[in-house]
């Protein structure tokens, strides 16, 4: 690998640890809303909670926690991407 390349990768994975640290703190924020979401459906009385709204907040805290482990694995593969990357500079 030349000069210019170890360079365009240097950018590249400067970029990628940038992008780990935004989405590392997204995630951390999104998983604080799902576990308080998933807190207020939890603590709904029974009748409200088996209603159309109480399933539509149910329906909406699947889709945050859903979410959230999406992101999580998405920082698990950046990370092993950095891992690899790392090594050739």
């Amino acid at each position: 690998m030349n000069a210019a390349d170890r360079k365009t990768l240097r950018t590249i994975l400067d970029t990628l640890h940038d992008l780990r640290s935004k989405m590392a703190d997204e995630s951390y924020d999104l998983d604080t809303l799902a576990t308080a979401e998933r807190e207020k459906v939890e603590n709904m009385p029974e009748g409200l909670r088996y209603s159309d709204k109480g399933e539509e907040m149910d329906e909406k805290c699947t889709a945050l926690e859903d979410a959230y482990s999406t992101i999580e694995s998405a920082l698990n593969e950046i990370e092993d991407a950095l891992s690899g990357l790392d090594d050739l500079i």
